[in-house]
């Protein structure tokens, strides 16, 4: 019988053990090296700055849609339009500001971050780009509904017919216009597919009544009915 004399390092398991403390040894000295008080007090700086930010932002909302709402309500009998279109009109421009101020909101955030805006800004060209080519019809939908808005084609609760569709408008907007039909339908109206519109709440309307009347009948009485019915 031999026996084979073996020396520690020769040994799997003591080489396993070892480097097992070496890589602890490394990870402890990383974790170590690390400036913890630093890294706090930045995420906290920074935590303080996007608080304020929203607070700031926040503020700024309230105080222009508080100008804007007291605007239209002063301005209200002195504007030429009807109450949906002012309606409309104020709708419209308080999503405008809320987009234009959410952009900002965003811009601030991202520069309080770090991120860099001017590399996001450039990608965002080149996406933009790409998706502008495809999203044409969208931004059809939006320039005709800014013309119907501004040459006051019809207003909200005008009996209109659009192509093969007749109602009553329900809403408008920069993307579609919805009609309410007759028999109760709710029609969604993409902005770039109108194209002429007849809208019967402008002017008086002419209807014409066929009644069948007896030869013997005595007319001036049917024409004094007529136009006290009318």
């Amino acid at each position: 019988m031999k026996f084979l004399a073996t020396t520690p390092g020769d040994n799997p398991i003591d080489e396993t053990i070892d480097t097992v403390v070496k890589s602890s040894n490394y990870f402890v000295r990383w974790w170590n090296s690390i400036n913890w008080t630093e890294i706090i007090s930045l995420i906290m700086t920074k935590a303080i700055f996007l608080l304020l930010t929203l607070l700031l932002f926040f503020l700024i909302k309230k105080i222009i849609t508080f100008l804007m709402k007291r605007t239209f309500e002063r301005k209200r009998n002195k504007m030429d339009f009807s109450s949906s279109r002012r309606s409309t009109i104020y709708k419209m421009l308080e999503n405008a500001f809320s987009y234009t101020l959410a952009f900002f909101f965003i811009y601030t955030v991202l520069s309080i971050l770090g991120i860099p805006i001017s590399t996001l800004i450039a990608s965002a060209g080149i996406a933009g780009l790409a998706i502008g080519l495809g999203a044409q019809t969208f931004i059809n939908d939006i320039v005709n509904g800014f013309f119907i808005l501004l040459e006051n084609q019809f207003d909200v609760g005008d009996s209109v017919t659009i192509g093969d569709f007749s109602g009553k408008v329900v809403s408008i907007g920069l993307r579609s216009t919805q009609l309410q039909g007759f028999n109760g339908t709710h029609h969604f109206l993409p902005n770039h597919t109108i194209d002429v519109i007849s809208n019967n709440s402008r002017n008086d309307m002419r209807a014409m009544i066929e009644i069948n009347l007896p030869a013997d009948t005595d007319f001036e009485h049917v024409r004094q009915i007529l136009e006290s019915v009318n």
